[in-house]
């Protein structure tokens, strides 16, 4: 039934009591591998050499000593990584903020054709993408450090209210129209609002950005048994079946649209990190060029 492994095995003597100590890993014949503790004593029996000892399986403590060594090993590549991020991101900064400075001088100037002014547009935009993905880069880091959230009793609603007016100034740029659908009998719920806040402005923006002018981004929020539903639907481009599964990592972009767009490739993760963490979940449901539906689940408490 057992197919022994020689290696990987710890075999220890006592040099005084002769007791034979072993670690053997196992194949079962269901291919599974199992780790076993063996202990015998040499001992003589009807003038024939023989052993007696026991074995214990020991899978389970080795199984959890290595998911201890791996949470360790991830951790620490974490502080690495943050402490990296948060360094290079103070050192970018300065030369970002004398970018700015320049093209803000550089666009009041009223004689400069328009071949230049088209120029200095695209510095701009460049560093505005660089200022935003070092900001998400921070966020993304932040949130992997096991920020402390401030979870409080939170009313959903009045979190959304008071982002529909920053939201529908980024959509007018765009002439697009954001629709308010929310019911307003919705529970409280524990939550940390500013991190909700920046979910769900990652998710807008998201919906912004890939929708095209004259068209609807409709915001709702709904009531189910054990979870109040935040929904975000647009009639923008957009995703295929296949890229689906992948929209929520980080850096993925699903086509050559979205390559252009001047997003840092972090935001849904970011916004998926935060719902998480708030033991929601977030599903979207998307076909091409018909739009896109994010919908966010956050627990109702049970008040019983």
């Amino acid at each position: 039934m057992w197919d022994v492994i020689p290696q990987n095995t710890v075999r220890q003597k006592d040099k005084f009591s002769g007791l034979i100590e072993e670690e053997l890993r196992i194949n079962r014949k269901d291919g599974k591998a199992r780790w076993i503790y063996l202990n015998a004593l040499p001992i003589t029996f009807e003038d024939q050499a023989a052993a007696v000892g026991t074995a214990f399986d020991i899978t389970e403590r080795k199984l959890a000593a290595q998911r201890a060594v791996e949470i360790q090993v991830e951790r620490e590549r974490i502080r690495i990584l943050a402490e990296f991020i948060q360094d290079v991101s103070h050192d970018l900064r300065t030369p970002l903020a004398i970018m700015f400075s320049s093209i803000h001088l550089l666009q009041r100037q009223l004689d400069l054709d328009s071949n230049v002014m088209r120029r200095i547009d695209v510095m701009e935009r460049q560093a505005t993408y660089l200022k935003n993905l070092i900001e998400s880069l921070t966020t993304m880091s932040r949130l992997d450090s096991k920020v402390t959230y401030s979870f409080q009793p939170t009313n959903v609603n009045r979190v959304l209210l008071e982002m529909q007016a920053g939201i529908e100034n980024l959509a007018n740029e765009k002439d697009q129209h954001v629709i308010f659908d929310l019911d307003m009998d919705a529970p409280i719920i524990r939550a940390d609002p500013n991190e909700l806040t920046r979910s769900f402005s990652n998710v807008l923006n998201n919906a912004i950005r890939y929708s095209d002018p004259n068209t609807n981004i409709i915001v709702r929020s709904t009531m189910a048994t054990s979870h109040l539903i935040v929904s975000v639907e647009d009639e923008g481009i957009g995703i295929s079946d296949r890229d689906l599964p992948l929209i929520f990592d980080r850096f993925f972009r699903v086509n050559a649209s979205r390559t252009n767009a001047d997003g840092s490739g972090l935001g849904l993760a970011i916004a998926k990190k935060i719902i998480d963490m708030h033991n929601g979940k977030i599903e979207v449901e998307s076909s091409l060029s018909e739009g896109t539906t994010f919908n966010i689940y956050l627990p109702i408490p049970d008040l019983r």
